[in-house]
């Protein structure tokens, strides 16, 4: 299996207005750098999948709980007890 080290990407042939875009869209994000702004959008959308899948899970959460409620405080204290005192 090959492993993956940090490295280095270069992008040829972009459009001539790409580089001053993402200039100005760093400073307006504040910044210092091209390359920090860069660095954060390749890190943002690497994550991206995962956290869509996080969100995906939080409304199922949602709706689970709008749709049926909580348990109630103390219920698998009470229910993990119930099976132990079963097994004796």
């Amino acid at each position: 299996m090959e492993t993956l080290n940090p490295g280095t990407i270069k992008v040829r042939n972009l459009e001539p207005w790409v580089i001053p875009c993402l200039h100005q869209q760093a400073q307006a994000s504040g910044f210092k750098t091209l390359e920090g702004f860069v660095r954060q959008l390749l890190l943002s959308q690497a994550l991206k999948p995962q956290q869509d899948f996080v969100q995906k899970i939080r409304q199922h959460l949602a709706e689970t709980e709008q749709k049926h409620g909580l348990l109630p405080e103390g219920f698998t204290d009470k229910l993990i007890r119930e099976v132990r005192d079963e097994r004796e």
